[in-house]
């Protein structure tokens, strides 16, 4: 948790030459990376390549220091698939699976538009139409940049992840997490 990202990207660059150095997997994961709320996630919308999204974070504004303040991410939260590869050598999607779905016996879960619509039944996003509910299928945009996409699970792949998250499975997640 305390490794950091730089260690295993040492090009990441933000408007504040500090912020790099100090970031770390935790801030990450905890979207407290000091940038304004959801820095380009319009030009991920837009089909922007994740890897020029990244090299742009150089230029984004910061709203505060690492660490220092929350603010959800979908770009600079993916930068733990950088490192999950930087560390691992496999994807981060490959890396969950084979640490966490498989071993916790989560069978339906899944990352990536093609594994949620490779099940038989699966929950569309809906929105408000003509005085009722219409389905949409979700836009691919985000599956591009896993970590940021979500896992795709069954109630039941759910229930196992509860009972981990509370500590009946520390052979997959150990107490410290």
């Amino acid at each position: 948790w305390d490794t950091h990202v730089r260690d295993y990207m040492p090009a990441l660059q933000f408007s504040d030459p500090a912020a790099a150095r100090q970031l770390t997997v935790a801030d990450v994961l905890s979207h407290r990376v000091g940038l304004t709320h959801n820095t380009y996630d319009r030009d991920l919308e837009r089909n922007a390549d994740y890897h020029s999204l990244v090299q742009k974070l150089a230029h984004a504004p910061m709203t505060c220091g690492v660490g220092e303040c929350y603010s959800y991410q979908n770009i600079a939260f993916s930068l733990v698939g950088d490192v999950v590869f930087a560390a691992t050598g496999q994807f981060f999607s490959e890396t969950v699976a084979s640490r966490i779905f498989k071993p916790l016996g989560m069978n339906d879960a899944s990352y990536g538009l093609e594994g949620i619509q490779a099940s038989a039944r699966w929950a569309r996003p809906h929105v408000r139409a003509g005085g009722g509910w219409r389905s949409l299928m979700p836009k691919p945009t985000y599956y591009r940049v896993p970590p940021a996409a979500g896992v795709n699970a069954s109630i039941s792949d759910m229930a196992q992840w509860l009972l981990a998250q509370t500590g009946h499975r520390p052979d997959v997640l150990p107490a410290p997490l």
